[in-house]
């Protein structure tokens, strides 16, 4: 049911106007009845044309099919009308490009990023990343390739004498060595197995070493007597013998220094002996063999292999990783912060990148505009042009009643002018 809005309530009381003008001009005709008919006719017809002209725009009013419905039979360029004001206007250029500078996105996203909680997921992801592609890494053929390098340029060119040479000599070496020595000894002589062998090397020595003679019978006697008692005699040095294992491990004692300095006697004499140069020629020898490198190559590629498991979280390859990629990340903030040529790169950086974005979107809301548009039918494309410009199109009508009453009273006044 349609309902009167007010220009529609203008024109209604104009044409009852009308009706009763008409009538009163016929029966008391004057100049004053004249004058008023006139103006009523006027607006009338003011109203009539307004209200013709406006819905010309959306349908065929009283049927008439010329140049009526304008909105539905130029539907197709009033779609293209629109996308084009959409992608001008909205998406220009010099508008995008103003926008985005006027954003300071390079600003916010850093200051997004640069949050601990943030960085801390992006280290987990970034270490699950490496470890994923590594544990993808075929280990065969990388270990191929890397045996044929080293050999091709590491082994072969290495001066493996001097190179042993100067590991061997190394302070750090032979404190670990020293280190690793106390640890075995510690091993072997702790507990009830450390004391019954220590028991057994004792025995081992008064039946080899004290076979015969006056040693033999003091042995012997002291033996019956239980004088000289070798389970109390390995307990007694397996005491003194953990007393010293434990100054091995302080690298400030003296027997630490006495040992390492027994260790690096003993290197010096093996380095200065002939046979030294043909244990290195064997050593190389054996390494230039690409079947013996590579299968080393293989057990280190397959340890580091374990250690990318997801379910290692712990392991150590995943700490060392995470560890790096921190304080990488870090870095990188500090350096994005203090040094302005690298912030001007990535705020160009980010701000192409958004203009881009908003450029590409102008074809892209080109489509989306025209899909929806051509997916209305005329009566809703109808409705919604009419609902956002209802007040004006009403205000057209009533001022074409008000303007046709006004024009026809100047006419009337301007023909009773020149009578």
């Amino acid at each position: 049911m349609h309902k009167f809005n007010r220009a529609d309530k203008t024109l209604l009381v104009a044409a009852c106007l009308f009706l009763v003008a008409l009538p009163i001009r016929i029966k008391y005709p004057g100049i004053f009845t004249e004058a008023f008919l006139f103006c009523i006719e006027a607006a009338l017809v003011g109203g009539i044309a307004d209200w013709f002209a406006v819905s010309a725009l959306f349908r065929k009013p009283l049927g008439i099919p010329w140049h009526t419905a304008i909105l539905p039979k130029r539907r197709q360029a009033f779609t293209e009308a629109t996308i084009r004001l959409v992608q001008r206007q909205f998406f220009a250029k010099k508008i995008v490009f103003q926008r985005v500078k006027s954003l300071n996105a390079s600003e916010k996203v850093i200051c997004w990023l640069d949050n601990d909680t943030r960085k801390q997921l992006f280290t987990e992801k970034v270490t699950s990343m490496l470890l994923t592609k590594i544990a993808q890494i075929d280990s065969t053929v990388i270990a191929e390739k890397l045996s044929v390098y080293l050999n091709e340029n590491v082994i072969k060119t290495l001066d493996m004498k001097k190179w042993c040479a100067e590991y061997l000599e190394t302070d750090k070496w032979k404190t670990a060595l020293v280190k690793n020595l106390a640890i075995f000894i510690k091993g072997r002589i702790s507990g009830e197995t450390g004391v019954e062998d220590i028991k057994k090397l004792l025995e081992h020595f008064e039946s080899e070493k004290i076979k015969q003679g006056a040693s033999s019978l003091l042995m012997s006697l002291g033996g019956f007597f239980d004088v000289i008692n070798n389970e109390e005699c390995a307990l007694l040095i397996q005491k003194k013998l953990l007393i010293l294992t434990d100054q091995l491990f302080d690298s400030q004692s003296q027997v630490h220094k006495d040992m390492a300095a027994i260790v690096d006697k003993a290197i010096k004499e093996t380095i200065a002996e002939n046979n030294w140069q043909e244990l290195i020629n064997l050593l190389q020898k054996k390494l230039l063999d690409s079947g013996m490198l590579k299968k080393i190559i293989l057990g280190y590629l397959s340890s580091i292999k374990k250690q990318c498991d997801n379910s290692a979280q712990d392991s150590e390859l995943r700490q060392v990783l995470k560890n790096f990629i921190a304080v990488e990340i870090e870095d990188c903030f500090s350096i994005m912060r203090n040094n302005k040529e690298i912030y001007k790169l990535i705020e160009t950086l980010i701000n192409d990148i958004l203009r881009r974005s908003a450029l590409q979107a102008q074809s892209m809301v080109g489509d989306i505009v025209r899909r929806a548009l051509n997916n209305m039918s005329d009566e809703q494309l109808n409705t919604i042009v009419h609902s956002k410009i209802n007040t004006d199109l009403i205000w057209i009508r009533m001022n074409g009643s008000i303007v046709g009453g006004g024009i026809g009273i100047l006419l009337f006044i301007f023909m009773r002018v020149i009578r």
